[in-house]
């Protein structure tokens, strides 16, 4: 028969050798961005991007990595760049890159960290093939006015259609299979300046590419 302090000291054994067979309990990683968006992003990208201050450093899988860096002094190379997460169906990160007038979006490589700029954040087509991007500007002029279709070539992006039109600008748009973009377009008015009309288009691709459905015009709608 075992004693009661034996079987007392027979636990305690048991249970010391259980602990030792535990992992160590591993530190708590802190993820702070600049935002709480960024934060998310942050969070999400499991360590590939990080911000260190003004700094965001993106890591590709080949282990060479884009070193991003905020300028804020105030003189004419003002800009801030925030992680803007995925961007889904296609190997890149996105980061938002605003000016003290205007604004870009940078495409990252997931693999070699190239980096290419476009003029907004794209979405991609349902198998990713394309990616389009819409940027309305028809008064200030700080961003570009224009529709563009890009296509990943290799850890960059081609453009295969555009236009930047002169009366009419792009609100939002909706894929319809991989081959027909929906644009909402705002056309000029003479109301003055913030008063558009609202117009329904369609930029579909055939056999001779890529053609916005109605044709640009300049007398508008």
């Amino acid at each position: 028969m075992i004693s009661p302090r034996s079987f007392a000291a027979c636990v305690l054994c048991a249970c010391s050798a259980v602990s030792a067979c535990r992992p160590a309990p591993q530190p708590h990683v802190v993820v702070a961005g600049a935002d709480s968006a960024e934060t998310r992003a942050l969070s999400a990208a499991a360590g590939s991007v990080e911000r260190h201050g003004d700094t965001l450093r993106i890591t590709g899988t080949d282990k060479v990595s884009a070193r991003l860096v905020d300028d804020t002094t105030g003189g004419e190379d003002y800009h801030v760049l925030r992680y803007d997460g995925r961007v889904a169906r296609s190997p890149f990160h996105g980061v938002a890159l605003s000016y003290f007038e205007g604004r870009a979006y940078l495409l990252v490589h997931e693999r070699t960290a190239r980096q290419s700029r476009v003029d907004a954040r794209p979405l991609p087509s349902p198998s990713g093939r394309w990616l389009a991007t819409a940027s309305l500007d028809l008064e200030a002029g700080f961003d570009p006015n224009a529709l563009v279709i890009l296509q990943a070539t290799g850890d960059t992006v081609v453009t295969v259609w555009s236009i930047t039109p002169a009366r009419w600008g792009p609100d939002s748009m909706a894929w319809r299979g991989d081959d027909t973009l929906l644009v909402v377009q705002r056309w000029v008015t003479n109301s003055g300046p913030g008063h558009y009309a609202r117009r329904e288009a369609r930029v579909a691709r055939n056999v001779s590419g890529w053609l916005l459905e109605p044709p640009d015009t300049t007398a508008g709608p």
